[in-house]
């Protein structure tokens, strides 16, 4: 089976840290060096890549195009409710992303944000409902009110 290797950026931000951590010993605490060691370890005995069973994995056209439907007319984790209640196992944002497709799904934000603006909700409580929601943010770990404007631009 084969081995995960480490990205090469990854190797050299640890290597990066190990140094600062060096150079910089008043600087540097429990939680950096340790993270050194821990990353190093990781990189000497990388976990083995399971392949993953396609047929598992793959969602059929219907699944998706009736996600899809949902995700148009209500926000996700409605849709997501209705899909299992219809039986269908999409039991997280990120699963249910992965079938309807970004483009769908940064469509739905638009429209959900858009309603929010018209109820007079400003960015930042919005991005503060999706937080609280933990909706998967675009290109970030969580939503801010620049990240809703620049949905919304």
């Amino acid at each position: 089976m084969a081995k995960l290797k480490p990205k090469q950026p990854l190797v050299d931000a640890v290597d990066h840290l190990d140094r600062l951590n060096r150079e910089y010993p008043h600087l540097a605490c429990d939680v950096t060096t340790q993270a050194v060691v821990d990353m190093r370890k990781l990189f000497d005995n990388p976990p083995e890549l399971t392949p993953r069973d396609e047929k598992a994995t793959k969602t059929s056209p219907e699944i998706q195009a009736l996600a899809r439907k949902l995700l148009s007319e209500m926000p996700l984790e409605d849709a997501m409710a209705a899909l299992l209640r219809q039986g269908h196992r999409i039991e997280t944002p990120e699963q249910m992303i992965d079938t309807v497709g970004n483009r769908d799904y940064i469509a739905a934000l638009r429209r959900e944000a858009r309603e929010f603006q018209d109820n007079a909700l400003s960015l930042e409580q919005i991005s503060s409902l999706w937080n609280d929601l933990k909706r998967p943010a675009l290109g970030d770990d969580h939503w801010t009110a620049r990240s809703i404007s620049l949905l919304l631009s």
